[in-house]
Parts: structure tokens; sequence; C-alpha cells
């Protein structure tokens, strides 16, 4: 394999919940009194809480930090409890990479919390990832900042240019490139509204048979 370390966005790339945020995330805006519009939706892909919440405050400037955080830790522990699957392929390629020894980890928006209720959830995630971040939780700013990528680089111990990012956002994507780490889009379609020509590639899910190519494997 020509890269030396994978590290994956987790919403949208190895989860699906970004379809269940799709359908459950009208309810945080709505509490607040603010439409849900397709045009929101896009702003909001690949945020994490605090930059979130700076996009609720320009529709209504009471609502603080606080409320944001409860409205929204409301809906994600419905969704990373039990309703999310892992993407098609996850769980083959990331069994794969690690009996390749090859590490992998995660670089996120979602809170830590939610996460680790992922990996609890997902046995094969569990045993895979060696680290994670929050840019929420670890007070990085937020993608397209590529502070996660690039400190998750250094705790890897490669060169920017041996790593592989999985990234589903127009946000991640431009995170993952700029921390100088060949990018792939994860992009399904049907949910996503990413700007996929930032990427270096792209696949529709793990199934698909173009990564091997693209890592140079198998």
């Amino acid at each position: 394999m020509k890269f030396k370390a994978i590290i994956f966005d987790m919403d949208g790339v190895l989860i699906d919940s970004e379809r269940y945020w799709r359908k459950r995330e009208h309810e945080v805006w709505e509490s607040f009194g603010i439409e849900y519009t397709q045009e929101l939706a896009q702003k909001t892909q690949g945020l994490n809480l605090t930059d979130a919440h700076t996009l609720i405050q320009e529709y209504k400037p009471e609502v603080t930090f606080e409320q944001a955080v409860k409205a929204f830790e409301k809906v994600a522990h419905k969704i990373y409890s039990g309703l999310c699957n892992l993407i098609p392929g996850v769980e083959k390629f990331v069994q794969e990479m690690h009996e390749a020894q090859i590490p992998m980890v995660i670089g996120s928006s979602s809170q830590q919390e939610w996460i680790e209720d992922t990996l609890e959830h997902f046995p094969v995630l569990k045993k895979g990832i060696s680290k994670y971040y929050s840019t929420q939780t670890e007070g990085f700013p937020g993608k397209p900042d590529p502070t996660v990528y690039t400190e998750l680089i250094t705790y890897l111990k490669v060169k920017s240019e041996e790593v592989v990012i999985f990234e589903d956002s127009t946000t991640g994507l431009k995170a993952a490139k700029a921390s100088g780490a060949f990018t792939i889009a994860v992009y399904d379609p049907t949910m996503s509204h990413a700007d996929t020509s930032i990427a270096d590639e792209v696949i529709s899910s793990f199934e698909d048979k173009k990564i091997h190519t693209y890592l140079g494997i198998g």
C-alpha cells in the first residue's frame, strides 16, 4: 500500500448518520423558530456545534450555546444510539486495513460522546480505530480549518503525503486538502451537496472497486 495511515471523517463516511440528521435536524432549527430549508441544510453539513450555534445566531441572536447544545444532543442521542448503520463496504474495508496493520483514526466535527457512542455500537470500528479527535471537544477550529487533520497526522508520526483522508462534505474536503494529505470524497448524490472537485479521487462507497486502485492495494 502506498499510504501509511488512514484518517476518516465519521458522519457520512463511516456511518450513514447524515441521512438521519437530514431527517431529524429540522427539529433543532424549528425548535428555535427557524425554517430548515435546503440551502440551510447545505450550510450545516460538516459543522461542529460551535459553528452551528454561530449559524443559529444569524437567525436568532438570543439563542445561547447551551440551548443549542441541548437541542442537538436530543436529536444526536436518537441517531448514534441505534438509528444509523455503517456505510456499505466499511466493515470489510476497516477489517482489511486492520489486518494489514494500517493505522486508522477519526477526525470529526461531532462531539466526542457521539464518536464514542458510534465506536461502542460498531465493534469493527472500536477494534480498528486507534485514535479520534473531535474539533468541538479538543477546542480546534472547525473545518474547513485543517487543524484536526494536521494534529492527527502529527499523532500518526507520518508525513502528510503518506496519509489518505476520507471525507464527504465540502468543508471537510477543504480541511483535508489543506492538510496536505491525499483526499478521497465519499459521495452519495442522494444525500451530499459536496463539491467533489476538491478531492483527489471520488468513490460512491467503500464497495467501490476503484478504492483499491487509489490506495495501491489488491
